[in-house]
């Protein structure tokens, strides 16, 4: 019998993210109506960051897996690194400061899905240090984002 793969590996680069970390696995764990597998990736953390997504992902066996780099290579290695980790039809990525919505990914794999798009991705909010969503720049857009799907994916 063949082994099922996710549909969506998230891949989270990691470096001395101790005070955050575990809210964010939290937030990919709990992601509504999918399963996602998380590749976290110790980009050559000098702290506890590793010791705590270890703790975490043994409490949700074979949700997730811990890659090493030996040494501090920047983040852009280890998303490379986390996608040769990668067994999801899709990838998504996340820093390991960021926080999720419990349907982002639900809602970013419907539209790929739907659309029979390579490449889905969604607007932001940047929140200040508690993570709790104050906007550090209130009535600024940071990004524009077209609103429409039609906009967004073209047929080729």
């Amino acid at each position: 019998m063949e082994k099922m793969h996710p549909l969506v590996s998230v891949v989270v680069p990691i470096y001395n993210m101790e005070a955050v970390i575990e809210t964010t696995l939290l937030d990919i764990i709990c992601q509504e109506a999918i399963c996602p597998k998380i590749i976290a990736v110790d980009d050559g953390s000098a702290g506890r960051s590793a010791g705590i997504i270890s703790s975490n992902l043994k409490d949700y066996p074979g949700r997730g897996r811990l890659v090493y780099l030996r040494r501090n290579l920047g983040a852009s290695i280890a998303r490379n690194a986390g996608i040769d980790a990668a067994k999801g039809k899709y990838v998504f990525f996340i820093d390991g400061d960021d926080r999720l919505s419990e349907k982002t990914l639900a809602n970013l794999l419907a539209l790929a899905e739907n659309y029979g798009a390579d490449v889905a991705f969604a607007g932001f909010r940047t929140c200040g240090p508690s993570l709790r969503g104050e906007r550090l720049m209130p009535g600024k857009t940071l990004l524009p984002v077209p609103t429409t799907p039609e906009r967004c994916f073209t047929a080729t």
